[in-house]
């Protein structure tokens, strides 16, 4: 009788053993089967940037969502890996690193900050990882490497627009300049010197804020002392706010001009009224767009959230036509037309986008085209 039941226990395991083995080998074939991709986004989800990191990657997954809905290549799996850069550029380098060497990833979205992207350059280009920006904005950037890429507005481009609108429709002869201390603001403010003083102006005050900076008090009392009452703004929608909730604080009669990184909801919530009559730089949004985006959040999408989609329709989109080659890949953004929610965007052989530049402004607590 034991040894019967030996021999049945033997059996059933070598049944067991063997139906586990199919399981486990059917198992694996499936997933042979499936081509899983990850795509990279090195973002600020924390620190004075947040909004910018916030706005962008919901922009973002709504172009997953999109691509799921509509992907003809059900067995093709897109991941995204998102590392936070806390806003800094040794954060940036960090959760690049992380991304090329532990997850392996081929192209990677972001950053935001000019000076945040020139710190990843030099890692990119050793590593043959695609850095693809959707807002850096330095000129500094141009012809930096063959993996380097952006879609976003140069500075000059901003510039001229802006300036232009000062001396012809505001007939200001004179401004003042007040820039965040890093690649970017510095970016803007050369870019802004040259394009008004190229038109007749003169600049009368010019100063530099760093990225923490909350109190602005001291700045504002020496550009008062100037007597300017145009000046141009370049900051973070957390520093800008701050910075028009400061001014109308002190009774200041000041138009503030800026550029697209002023956008967010930072800048709403902390000026509020003080924001009203704000004029800046931007990108146009699809209103087919604006109004999904709204009737999902009850508000409008900021830039970043417009930028966040395209970026990531982009490399959705390459992705998939080249999904095992990286060179393929490069080449292909290298020499891109695409037409998303933020218009018609062309990828220069510098690596620079070509975009259509529109004037905005604050009205009623949202901002509208101008």
């Amino acid at each position: 009788m034991k040894i019967i039941k030996k021999r049945i226990y033997v059996i059933f395991s070598i049944i067991l053993i063997i139906f586990l083995g199919l399981f486990a080998w059917q198992k694996c074939k499936v997933w042979q089967d499936r081509n899983v991709i990850n795509i990279g986004f090195v973002v600020p989800l924390t620190g004075n940037a947040a909004n910018h990191g916030t706005d962008l990657m919901r922009g973002a997954y709504m172009a997953l969502d999109d691509y799921n809905l509509d992907s003809e290549s059900p067995k093709t799996e897109i991941r995204f890996i998102v590392e936070d850069n806390f806003s800094t550029s040794r954060g940036s380098v960090t959760a690049f690193q992380k991304l090329v060497k532990l997850n392996k990833v081929w192209i990677v979205l972001g950053p935001i900050a000019s000076s945040d992207m020139l710190a990843m350059v030099p890692i990119a280009e050793e590593s043959q990882t695609i850095l693809f920006s959707p807002a850096a904005s330095s000129p500094a950037l141009s012809n930096a490497g063959r993996y380097i890429f952006r879609m976003s507005l140069l500075a000059p481009d901003q510039t001229k627009k802006i300036a232009l609108y000062a001396i012809e429709d505001l007939n200001k002869k004179e401004a003042g300049i007040l820039h965040m201390n890093d690649d970017t603001g510095r970016s803007y403010m050369n870019s802004f010197v040259s394009d008004f003083t190229a038109l007749g102006g003169k600049i009368v005050f010019n100063e530099s804020f760093e990225r923490t900076d909350v109190d602005f008090a001291s700045h504002l009392l020496r550009m008062s002392a100037s007597n300017v009452d145009v000046v141009y703004l370049s900051g973070v929608p957390q520093t800008v706010g701050l910075i028009l909730k400061q001014a109308r604080e002190m009774n200041m009669n000041v138009i503030f001009l800026g550029n697209y990184g002023s956008e967010g909801n930072d800048l709403l919530e902390i000026a509020r009224n003080a924001a009203e009559g704000f004029v800046y730089t931007s990108i146009p949004i699809d209103p087919d767009f604006m109004k999904r985006y709204f009737e999902l959040h009850q508000r409008n999408p900021d830039i970043g959230v417009a930028l966040g989609y395209d970026v990531a329709s982009i490399a959705l989109y390459l992705m998939k036509q080249n999904p095992q080659n990286r060179e393929e890949l490069r080449s292909a953004l290298s020499d891109l037309e695409f037409t998303g929610v933020t218009g018609k965007t062309v990828i220069l052989p510098s690596g620079d986008a070509s975009k259509d530049v529109e004037l905005k402004t604050v009205r009623n607590g949202e901002f509208v085209e101008f």
